[in-house]
């Protein structure tokens, strides 16, 4: 099994242009990705009901072998999330990530 360096891990998050809305789209889901360890179908398939950023911050999803998943969030997880869900404004069962809001 292979993983990335804190110094790779830190060059990866730098890259997405945070000026830009795909950009911060992109960097929350992969410090998302690089904390939880969710797979990238596990992303994907998230929407905005299963990100919990109240007292014991947590994602839920369905993983592999369709077994719930809980994942729980650092307290820096939960607040980019905070401000991603806030700019991203979708409804619950909207997807969390993949699409730009209508409107």
């Amino acid at each position: 099994m292979t993983f990335l360096t804190e110094e790779e891990l830190d060059v990866l998050l730098s890259a997405p242009a945070r000026s830009t809305w795909t950009g911060r789209r992109d960097h929350a889901l992969l410090r998302l990705a690089a904390q939880t360890g969710l797979r990238a179908s596990e992303l994907i398939g998230l929407h905005c009901a299963d990100i919990h950023l109240g007292s014991g911050a947590h994602v839920s999803c369905i993983g592999k072998g369709r077994k719930q998943r809980i994942t729980p969030l650092t307290s820096n997880m939960a607040a980019v999330l905070r401000v991603w869900l806030a700019e991203r404004a979708g409804q619950p069962a909207d997807p969390s990530s993949l699409h730009r809001p209508a409107g």
